[in-house]
């Protein structure tokens, strides 16, 4: 039997999400309060996409950001999973894909999101678990 874990099994659940027609300005101020680093998009209570903290600012960096929407910079076609794919298979390819989070979805509706920060943290503590390393130089 596989020890492999589901990705439900890892995922934040229930994360925050944004309206694509809210400015830059309100998705600065979710990530800052919220301390995270990746925000779901959603249209009319659809999940369409994935702004980062980094599409933020390079963003903001233009001439006119003050026009744009997070529906104008949000990545419009984010890998989504379900909550029962298998954390190698999701691990597997956001490095093939070279991004830094996945969507997870449970029946089509969002019910957590997994990011590049959670993968480290989780290896991490997967490291520390296995035995003591050996103390003698």
């Amino acid at each position: 039997m596989s020890r492999v874990p589901f990705i439900k099994n890892l995922m934040t659940p229930f994360p925050f999400t944004i309206e694509g027609s809210a400015s830059l300005e309100d998705a600065e101020a979710m990530f800052d309060k919220h301390d995270i680093s990746h925000l779901p998009v959603a249209h009319a209570g659809k999940l369409s996409g994935v702004i980062t903290k980094h599409d933020l600012l390079r963003a903001q960096a233009e001439r006119e950001a003050d026009q744009l929407s997070i529906g104008d910079v949000a990545v419009s076609d984010p890998y989504v999973v379900d909550l029962h794919t298998r954390a190698d298979e999701v691990l597997h390819e956001m490095s093939l894909r070279h991004i830094g989070s996945v969507l997870v979805t449970r029946e089509g509706k969002l019910a957590g999101i997994y990011t590049a920060n959670d993968a480290m943290r989780d290896f991490a503590e997967h490291l520390a678990a296995q035995e003591p390393p050996n103390t003698v130089a």
